[in-house]
């Protein structure tokens, strides 16, 4: 079998010092955090010798038994977040459990931001969510995408499509789909999206 050919060619997408700073520093454009320079410096400095050095997982641990490679260091985030998957599947998986649907309102519409008004999408959502949780066997978790706009610190990473190459190159290759019910020909868990502009209701992980 030959060789696969790995192709490369995009441009480099690693900062020089000056504008690594310059993009740190537009964090503080407030003139009050002109009392603080001296620490600001320091920080940026702290932070081009973590990113020069590529400190992508800082905080590392065993990855135990369960790996074929018992004493790797793995992120300590990645192995907590593939934990709380791992429940959320025993939960998912018990017959017993609850059905239960997430709900997402996809428009970043906001009373808490630029508009002064909630939106639609989100009234919309907040009626199906109170249908739900008043009918027996059922659960409903809410994901407000509004938040990215209005909260501070509220952030999601895109995808970076690593598996498009190969599944061990994926950093939360834990998260999986939770596996259809083939005896009531339907999936116990159900995410339905309320934007104009997407499906209305889609499978989802949970």
């Amino acid at each position: 079998m030959p060789k696969p050919k790995v192709r490369k060619g995009m441009p480099s997408a690693q900062l020089a010092k000056e504008e690594f700073s310059k993009r740190a520093r537009e964090r503080f454009y407030d003139p009050t955090f002109t009392t603080v320079t001296a620490e600001i410096d320091r920080i940026i400095d702290v932070a081009w010798k973590n990113y020069t050095e590529s400190h992508k997982s800082p905080r590392t641990r065993q990855a135990g038994r369960d790996f074929s490679d018992p004493e790797f260091p793995l992120p300590i985030e990645w192995l907590e977040t593939r934990k709380a998957i791992e429940q959320a599947e025993k939960r998912q998986k018990n017959p017993r459990s609850n059905s239960r649907i997430l709900l997402i309102n996809g428009s970043t519409r906001s009373d808490q931001t630029c508009p002064g008004e909630m939106s639609k999408t989100f009234r919309l959502a907040k009626i199906a969510e109170e249908v739900i949780v008043n009918e027996k066997g059922f659960e409903s978790d809410f994901l407000d995408l509004s938040r990215l706009a209005s909260e501070y610190g509220r952030i999601i990473y895109p995808c970076k499509a690593c598996v498009s190459t190969a599944m061990p190159l994926c950093h939360w290759r834990a998260i999986r789909t939770m596996p259809w019910d083939r005896e009531n020909q339907s999936d116990r868990s159900i995410g339905i999206c309320f934007r104009r502009d997407l499906p209305r209701t889609t499978k989802a992980d949970t």
